[in-house]
């Protein structure tokens, strides 16, 4: 079930009483493979942008995640990018302005690790606060991450929950000694691309999985099929 309504009022992330520096622009980070990107992916987006009180959100696929192995679906890596494109402009709930996409990781080739492409975005954004968006499985390898303690010197870690993997709250602990870290508060979403592709190959319907317009796209142009 992908729930895409939340309730929630809390403090933006990092922010209390006279905390926040209005002069520096909150920058999200939100990586991924996003093959194909869903209605989740878009939701959690959505909570992250509103809960770190970002100027904006900006998707970074992955040409190749050093976690997971799209092999057995190879999809051109310019129809993610054309995926991600329709989903931003196509939503009906989102702010344009807020959300963004940059191939930096498409482009460079190879594997993705993160540290590049925090250093990328910093680069391009110099008087800003850096966020990066992770989900609870992530979390609990962090430190197996390539300049893991780096990441965290330059950005604040937020986690979102999976419903597949619990927070380790003994990881968090070491985190939280070498950086700023966040669980955002939203509910779970029980959703992956894999179990799209697989429900597309059959020809089942997802509808409810994906952005209408996203569906079109894939059916147009006979993906994962």
């Amino acid at each position: 079930m992908v729930i895409l309504s939340f309730n929630h009022t809390l403090l933006p992330i990092g922010e209390g009483p006279g905390m926040r520096d209005k002069t520096m622009k909150r920058i999200g980070i939100f990586g991924g493979t996003f093959n194909p990107i869903h209605k989740a992916h878009i939701g959690i987006a959505k909570e992250f942008a509103e809960q770190a009180a970002l100027d904006l959100c900006i998707f970074v696929p992955a040409f190749i995640s050093p976690f997971k192995s799209d092999n057995e679906h190879p999809i051109n890596p310019a129809r993610r990018i054309e995926m991600i494109e329709t989903a931003i402009k196509n939503h009906p709930d989102i702010d344009t302005d807020k959300f963004e996409l940059d191939t930096f990781e498409i482009d460079k080739r190879g594997i993705s690790y993160t540290c590049q492409t925090i250093e990328h975005i910093k680069s391009g954004h110099n008087d800003s606060d850096l966020f990066l968006l992770i989900g609870s499985d992530n979390a609990n390898d962090f430190t197996k991450w390539r300049n893991w303690e780096e990441i965290l010197n330059n950005a604040t870690l937020c986690v979102a929950r999976r419903p597949d993997s619990a927070i380790d709250e003994n990881v968090i602990k070491i985190l939280e000694s070498k950086g700023k870290v966040q669980i955002l508060e939203a509910p779970p979403y029980d959703l992956s691309s894999s179990e799209i592709r697989e429900r597309l190959a059959k020809g089942m319907d997802c509808t409810d999985l994906l952005e209408p317009a996203v569906l079109e796209y894939i059916k147009r142009n006979t993906l994962y099929q």
